[in-house]
């Protein structure tokens, strides 16, 4: 069908064929054990990155009261102390830390269903492997201690050396 210019205002049917598949979801099993476990380890780091959002809000607030119990200036003493400057710097430090660590988990890679993963072997196995250490992300954000900036750093090295082990055994 095409407007009064000419122009087609339709897509061509193919097109439309793809589209309607993909808004519909057909070509999409949810049977299968790879989709289910690739769509378990992608809930499994979505809900790490909101419980990461949920502590780092609790940060910032801790932080505002830091900065809230700061002394007013006054003549005789027209600066704060040290060292509550450098406890409020190093709480700063910590959330942009964390902050950095968000955006990198979010970013995680999840390997597709297409032909070139597939002929690799083991696809699979790596899946389920990622879906542990996905876990474990989750597990660590649960109850995040003051190590958890180092925890984090350490699984989401693992995961990454996972998938680049991968890549390069093919």
């Amino acid at each position: 069908m095409a407007n009064r210019q000419g122009v087609d205002l339709a897509p061509s049917h193919s097109l439309a064929a793809l589209l309607h598949d993909a808004m519909t979801g057909w070509g999409y099993n949810t049977h299968d054990l790879e989709n289910q476990i690739r769509a378990q380890s992608i809930r499994l780091r979505n809900l790490a990155g909101e419980a990461l959002a949920h502590y780092l809000l609790q940060l910032r607030g801790a932080l505002s009261a830091l900065r809230r119990g700061l002394p007013e200036p006054t003549r005789e003493n027209p600066f704060p102390p040290k060292e509550q400057l450098q406890e409020i710097a190093e709480w700063e430090r910590h959330i942009r830390d964390l902050e950095d660590l968000r955006v990198s988990l979010e970013g995680q890679a999840m390997p597709t269903r297409d032909i070139v993963w597939r002929q690799k072997g083991e696809h699979l196995a790596l899946l389920d492997r990622l879906r542990a250490v996905d876990l474990e992300i989750f597990t660590v954000l649960l109850a995040p201690d003051d190590d958890v900036a180092k925890q984090l750093r350490g699984l989401l090295h693992k995961r990454e050396l996972l998938l680049r082990d991968y890549i390069a055994w093919g």
